[in-house]
């Protein structure tokens, strides 16, 4: 697996997707799979501007770099779909209750676990990284 050979740790940061867009943009060439984590955001965000609030050290705040060069600009919407998913089979090794509300949030018993923010980054129109 390419995901995590290169992990950031940080204390505190605005968001951790905003952190790896600006190493990203400062470093074109970084390879797929940086993750990027912090115990806290002060500006994290979902979803349409929406605001994310966590509670420092209480939460999962992580971003990784992806460059998923196979994906033509119509097929982009899949691969949100296809990280809920993973984030779902992933999850059920340790509870069997997990449901996706599409198209972005993992829910236990009813109760919302996490979302899923995938933003990316276009260059002649062509993408070149998706920050999840």
């Amino acid at each position: 697996m390419f995901l995590g050979h290169s992990v950031q740790y940080f204390d505190q940061v605005s968001s951790t997707q905003d952190v790896l867009k600006q190493f990203a943009e400062a470093n074109p060439d970084a390879a797929e799979g940086l993750v990027v984590v912090a115990d806290t955001q002060t500006s994290g965000r979902g979803q349409r501007g929406r605001v994310w609030l966590d509670m420092p050290g209480a939460s999962l705040l992580m971003s990784v770099l992806l460059k998923p060069v196979f994906l033509t600009n119509t097929q982009w919407p899949l691969l949100n779909m296809a990280v809920a998913v993973g984030t779902r089979q992933g999850l059920l090794n340790w509870c069997a209750d997990i449901q996706i509300k599409w198209p972005n949030d993992i829910f236990v018993a009813q109760n919302k676990l996490g979302g899923i923010l995938i933003e990316t980054r276009l260059e002649h129109t062509r993408m070149t990284a998706a920050f999840v």
